[in-house]
């Protein structure tokens, strides 16, 4: 049923306004239906709650871990990537080369090949679809962060590889190199046990 009443449906919005919303309306909702609106508040509160509370554990975990902290130190990787990371690598004996382990998470083109001509197409978006969310999400925040930093003259090399990258092509296409290019860093920080060093 319409009650006539409009709320923008974003989160921050029915956590914040909800209940108002309900109270200023009284005259417009059932009895039954105010109840149902304010257990599906109380439910989003106690989600929230939790949310909080799992984000609180995988902080101090990340924290207490040296690989992890390792990880975070690369820009675009925070606690959730670096945790998702090694639980999912280990210590990265698993591959042998640098390029394999983006190949494996999907962030490289599928080939269409033949003869001498070479055909490059999306990405196969194989393995674990999770962690190469958090990665491409990762990098666009760093790129973000990137054009900033540059913006004030405090880019490094990668920060100028990255923004030029993403000028040239999509935003997407540049968050897409720039994760694989952390996978293959992250790689390697586990294999090697080294911390990681960004470019001047």
């Amino acid at each position: 049923m319409n009650y006539g009443i409009i709320l923008s449906p974003r989160l921050s919005n029915l956590r914040h306004h909800l209940l108002s919303v309900l109270d200023e309306n009284t005259d417009k909702l059932t009895e039954l239906a105010r109840e149902v609106f304010i257990e599906m508040h109380e439910e989003l509160v106690w989600l929230d709650e939790k949310i909080a509370k799992l984000d609180t554990r995988l902080n101090a975990l990340a924290k207490t871990r040296d690989d992890c902290r390792r990880l975070m130190t690369i820009p675009g990787v925070g606690c959730m990537s670096a945790t998702a990371f090694v639980a999912w690598m280990g210590d990265g004996n698993q591959f042998s080369h640098a390029r394999e382990c983006p190949a494996y998470l999907g962030l490289v083109p599928d080939q269409h090949s033949s003869g001498d001509k070479a055909r490059l197409g999306h990405i196969s978006k194989r393995g674990n679809r999770y962690l190469r969310t958090l990665l491409i999400i990762g990098a666009h925040a760093d790129l973000n962060a990137a054009q900033r930093r540059r913006d004030n003259e405090l880019g490094s090399a990668r920060d100028q590889w990255s923004t030029a990258l993403e000028e040239r092509r999509h935003s997407n296409v540049a968050a897409v190199a720039l994760a694989n290019k952390n996978a293959r860093i992250a790689w390697a920080l586990l294999r090697d046990k080294t911390e990681y060093r960004c470019a001047a």
